[in-house]
Order: C-alpha cells, then sequence, then structure tokens
C-alpha cells in the first residue's frame, strides 16, 4: 500500500520540478493526526530563510522557519512543510490515497529545544518518503562575543554577537526587549530573541519576518522514528544527497525520472549543511 501512494504523488508533480530546487528530490507529505503536546508557546517568530549551496550561486533557495517559544519547548520547524503535511492530514481524514508532495526548497529539520533539560532533539525528513531521523544532543553552548554595534528589526532594538560554530562564522543579531533565549535552528543562549542571524560566506541567513503574541501547542508528531546520533545522521544524509539513486533504492522507491532520462547512479544532489563540524 506505501509503495501504491507513492506513485500517485510522483503525478503531482513533473520531473523537471523533482530536480528544479537544490533538494533534487520532493518530500511526501506526512500525517499530522497523532501527536504529543509538549508545551504551551507565547510566542510566535517567523523567520525568511535563504540557503546556498555555495558561495557561486547566485540566487538563494528560500524557506520560511516557524519558531514557537514556550515556557519548557521552543520549535523551529519549516511552515512550508508543515502546511503540506496539514493539507494532506485532511485529505487522510477525507479517505484519499494520494498525498501531495512538496518539490521546492526547504529546510528538513524539525527541532525541539528542550528548556528543562537543556537539549536538543533533532528530527530530519530525508528524501521521498524515506525515513524520518531523530537524534538528541545537550544544547550546544555556543561561544557568542558581544559587539557594541546595534541595528533596529521590526521595531526592536538588536545588538550585534557573534561566534564559531561547527565550521561557520555567524554574526546574530538579538534585542533584550524580547528577554528570550531562543532563535531559530540551534541558535540560542543569548539573552534576547535572535531576530537575524547569518554567516560570513553568505549561505545561511535567517531573518524574523512577524512575530506574533500568540498561545500555540508545541507538538511532537507521532511518525516512525530512526533513533541515531547526530555524526550518524549527518553521515547517513551527505551519502543520501551524493547517491540519490541508490537511497530511493534502498527505500524501495520506484524509478525516478529526470529531464535527462531515468535517475542515474552518478547523479548527485548539491550538499551544502549548515553544520560543515
Amino acid at each position: 500500500m506505501k509503495s501504491l501512494v507513492f506513485i500517485a504523488t510522483l503525478f503531482l508533480v513533473s520531473a523537471s520540478a523533482l530536480l528544479a530546487q537544490r533538494d533534487c528530490i520532493f518530500a511526501v507529505a506526512r500525517s499530522l493526526a497523532r501527536y504529543r503536546t509538549l508545551d504551551t508557546a507565547r510566542y510566535l517568530v517567523r523567520y525568511r530563510y535563504l540557503s546556498k549551496a555555495s558561495t557561486q550561486q547566485k540566487v538563494a533557495d528560500e524557506d520560511v522557519v516557524t519558531l514557537q517559544i514556550g515556557d519548557r519547548y521552543t520549535k523551529s520547524y519549516s511552515e512550508n512543510l508543515y502546511q503540506t503535511d496539514s493539507v494532506a492530514t485532511v485529505l487522510l481524514k477525507q479517505g484519499t490515497r494520494v498525498l501531495p508532495t512538496y518539490s521546492e526548497y526547504a529546510q528538513r529539520e524539525d527541532l525541539y529545544t528542550c528548556l528543562v533539560d537543556q537539549s536538543v532533539t533533532t528530527v530530519y525528513r530525508t528524501f521521498s518518503d524515506g525515513p524520518v531521523l531523530r537524534y538528541q544532543e545537550p544544547l550546544p553552548q555556543i561561544k557568542w562575543e558581544f559587539s557594541s554595534e546595534k541595528k533596529t528589526i521590526l521595531g526592536y532594538p538588536c545588538q550585534l554577537a557573534t561566534c564559531r560554530f561547527r565550521g561557520r562564522n555567524y554574526s546574530a543579531w538579538f534585542t533584550l526587549a524580547l528577554p528570550l533565549s531562543a532563535g531559530p535552528w540551534k541558535f540560542s543562549s543569548l539573552p534576547g530573541l535572535v531576530l537575524e542571524v547569518y554567516d560570513d560566506t553568505g549561505e545561511v541567513k535567517y531573518t524574523a519576518d512577524e512575530i506574533l503574541h500568540r498561545m500555540t501547542f508545541i507538538k511532537l508528531w507521532d511518525w516512525p522514528y530512526t533513533d541515531t546520533t547526530r555524526e550518524q545522521a549527518n553521515r547517513t544524509i551527505a551519502r543520501m544527497f551524493r547517491n540519490p539513486a541508490r537511497f530511493l533504492r534502498s527505500i524501495g522507491a520506484p524509478q525516478i525520472f529526470t529531464p535527462e532520462g531515468p535517475l542515474t547512479p552518478d547523479f548527485t544532489c548539491p550538499y551544502n549543511p549548515i553544520e560543515l563540524e
């Protein structure tokens, strides 16, 4: 049954669309019907996320990343993948056997930061309907250096802090007007909310577009996770990008076609992760 659903989704995405974006292979939507509520968020922040495969890429790929901030947890996730999953959830309740897909670029990670035990759980969606990787690590102790530089973002006065973290040099603008030690992805541990953060190559950038004082539930989706470690997950993801044909065969996916024909064993997807080490 699983393969039948997957084959049906292929007709919703053209072959050219599969390779139009840096991710190369689309993500099949997943049901959000079952979940565990971790916390109630008091704030909702939406960031414009820009990412490049290299410094030579002229126009960055773009996603919308949402950050929920509660008293015990924060959650950072792709809004575009979430909306696709929401549509799928409604369709599944209506009895459909054809799931929507998302073929544009997206940050494939959901990050749950537990403020109680100071840990971060990362959930990573592999290509197609492949395994959902999950690993937990201690909350990274980023060594920020504070600057006297200031600017205003969304009407909030912000201060600059810089750091080197896992292979990249970052600049982060945070505001003490919102004393929330939170930010997109793994950027936290500053005394105020991070409203903008970017690396010095221009390959990674988050900029807050909207801050809402809204109560929402922070949910952990009831999906079949593959528990692993950060190191093992990063190796698996790197292999998936370097040889997507082998990865898709390993999960039993049907043959994928490119504008030039079937996906060949030597085809690779550009891979430039946020974490370089």
